[in-house]
């Protein structure tokens, strides 16, 4: 019956590794370069519990340490704003693919292979050099950083706060 329960245990923790490395962007090309987009497991899905999870855990660390406690309203909040954002990410997310399909019809001038470590590289440095340059230009374009500064209004640094994005990033970051 022990041996069971080690096996048992044993999977469930070797589950719990394989759904939480997204998270902390650990991916393979090998295990995360699909030929369809149907293939594409829902990562977000997937990593939420976890990152609930880690939440909690810092909360009762905090309580733990003696350290003053996580403030629940501003918890709040930056989880409404975490979800309006993902509504507007699924309600926009048509208009960000047909938008890709468009350029990528007209202006693509050599197609990668999809299952190559050299496509998952540059990919991985294409998307952070955009993402890096998106968020700059959000702390130096004033009508971005109106909208992006909502992410760094939270009184306390806390996992929750990661959360508080303004809907508008789906607007700005499209380009």
């Amino acid at each position: 019956m022990e041996n069971v329960t080690t096996l048992t245990a044993a999977r469930l923790a070797g589950k719990m590794m394989r759904e939480v490395r997204p998270l902390f962007y650990l991916e393979l090309p090998s295990t995360s370069s699909f030929q369809h987009v149907t293939e594409v497991p829902d990562y977000s899905k997937q990593v939420t519990p976890y990152f609930f999870a880690m939440i909690f855990l810092e909360v009762f660390i905090r309580w733990m340490k003696g350290m003053p406690r996580v403030r629940f309203n501003s918890s709040i909040d930056s989880l409404s704003a975490g979800l309006f954002l993902l509504l507007t990410k699924v309600l926009m997310g048509s208009i960000d693919i047909s938008l890709y399909v468009w350029v990528h019809s007209r202006f693509c001038m050599y197609e990668l292979p999809w299952d190559s470590a050299l496509t998952w590289i540059v990919a991985l440095l294409g998307v952070d050099c955009g993402y890096y340059w998106f968020h700059r230009m959000a702390h130096e374009v004033n009508l971005i950083w109106a909208a992006h500064q909502v992410h760094h209004s939270s009184d306390d640094f806390t996992l929750s706060s990661a959360l508080r994005q303004p809907i508008s990033t789906v607007f700005f970051s499209m380009v």
